[in-house]
């Protein structure tokens, strides 16, 4: 056995260098070096980029695109890039024709890399950090991190027909597109078929499979929920909206067919699957669902010290309403649900008093004698309609006050700046120094046994 081993550790000495002369006499395969194939490669992806005058860009900001996708148009120059969205009526105020122009790049960072990297607000917004502390579009805590979304992209492949694009820091991926036509226009629909989308819920089939599901609005989630022999089974599509309708992030595959979005039908609610693909939905309104503008207008508002006539004017659309007419001083926020259909009143800071104490109101117990100093107490509406067909909400607890019930609220004073639960509590806005911050009828700091409101 020791002379078999001295044996083969000679033919392996004699092995070696026999290796080592074939791989130093091999060709390179590839004429260029690395840098210059990877120069080479983003020069193509600039011409390619400069081809078309227009791209869509099916965008999707987070890593696990939790809130759904948005719509960007791009044309590019040598160096520059010019932006139109979604984003421009979603967030920034603007029309749908408004633009920014802005300068991007095409780097070499571990693979070949598109670069928006000076200020765009259209482009930039999902991913360029804004300072700590406050909150985004979508209510996540830390702009230092944006909206979880990227500005700078790995180039997976660029193509006249298609370019697609992985976010560097959420791996999520972009898709772009060669677009003819009026972006303009096309966000305008977008905007068309998002004021129409107010369903929360389907029903329908995806080839042979019998679905339902939750439709969110804000998050923009269609969720498929199906029986797989004896399991229940539940399939997560986010998507985005286009000028008809809604397409999905990744392509959801049931009953031998595969969904990549569908149109959507204002009027009827119904969805019909893209491309001719067997699948239809049917949007359903809950029980009693109303309309963001059903609760704009003249109302009446109804609380212990009597009846007194409010306007209810737009606040953030689809999401609050003010009340206006119980101070003249501040305005009472009503959250609106688009899901549900329906509004509440929650705990809420109101103004700042001429002494500089913040001037809150806080869920209160009248029965038991307790206050909460949570923001998320308060009253959900249900609503009904009167004898003479009008709208009527009434307001009871919203049962997030585990221990007491919220039957109305107290004015109270908290230190400028800081939460009601951070111990900065001054007492009740009940001396006559306050009177003036008061609810309409009240004689102190209690706003008692909100009843309703009833629309004129």
């Amino acid at each position: 056995m020791k002379i078999n081993r001295i044996l083969s550790l000679a033919a392996c000495a004699v092995f070696i260098p026999l290796m080592s002369s074939c791989l130093m006499d091999q060709k390179d395969v590839f004429e260029e070096d690395s840098a210059a194939r990877m120069s080479s490669y983003l020069a193509n992806v600039q011409n390619v980029l400069k081809a078309n005058e227009t791209w869509i860009m099916y965008y999707y900001p987070h890593q696990k695109q939790v809130y759904g996708g948005t719509v960007n148009f791009l044309s590019f120059t040598d160096k520059e890039v010019t932006t139109a969205g979604e984003v421009s009526n979603l967030v920034l105020g603007k029309t749908s024709s408004y633009t920014e122009t802005s300068l991007y790049k095409l780097t070499a960072d571990n693979g070949p890399v598109l670069s928006f990297d000076t200020r765009n607000s259209i482009i930039q917004y999902w991913g360029a950090p804004s300072g700590s502390g406050s909150k985004n579009t979508y209510g996540e805590s830390g702009l230092y991190q944006g909206h979880r979304g990227d500005f700078e992209f790995i180039v997976i492949s660029a193509t006249k027909n298609e370019i697609v694009l992985k976010g560097k820091r959420t791996g999520s991926y972009a898709y772009m597109y060669p677009f003819e036509g009026d972006y303009a226009e096309y966000l305008d629909n977008i905007e068309e078929v998002k004021k129409s989308f107010v369903i929360s819920k389907h029903t329908g089939t995806v080839g042979s499979v019998e679905v339902n599901g939750q439709i969110s609005f804000e998050d923009r989630q269609l969720y498929f929920d199906y029986t797989d022999g004896k399991s229940q089974k539940e399939i997560t599509a986010p998507f985005l909206f286009t000028d008809s309708g809604i397409r999905f992030y990744k392509p959801v595959t049931l009953g031998g067919q595969t969904v990549s979005g569908y149109t959507f039908d204002k009027t009827s609610f119904a969805f019909t699957a893209t491309d001719g693909v067997n699948s239809s939905l049917q949007g359903v309104l809950p029980e009693n669902w109303h309309a963001y503008e059903d609760f704009l207008g003249e109302f009446e508002f109804e609380y212990a010290k009597g009846k007194f006539d409010v306007t209810i004017e737009q606040g953030v659309y689809r999401k609050t309403l003010l009340v206006k007419g119980l101070n003249d001083k501040y305005d009472v926020v009503l959250d609106y649900n688009l899901n549900e259909g329906i509004v509440s009143l929650s705990a809420q800071k109101l103004a700042t008093t001429d002494d500089g104490y913040d001037l809150w109101m806080l869920g209160w117990d009248s029965k038991a004698g307790y206050v909460s100093y949570l923001s998320t107490v308060g009253m959900n509406g249900t609503n009904g309609t009167t004898e003479e067909g009008k709208l009527k909400v009434t307001f009871s607890d919203n049962s997030a006050w585990k221990t007491y019930t919220a039957y109305g609220f107290l004015l109270r004073l908290i230190v400028k700046d800081q939460t009601p639960a951070s111990g900065s509590n001054k007492g009740n806005a009940s001396s006559s120094t306050y009177k003036s911050w008061w609810f309409a009828g009240a004689t102190n700091h209690q706003v008692a046994d909100i009843k309703s409101i009833v629309k004129k």
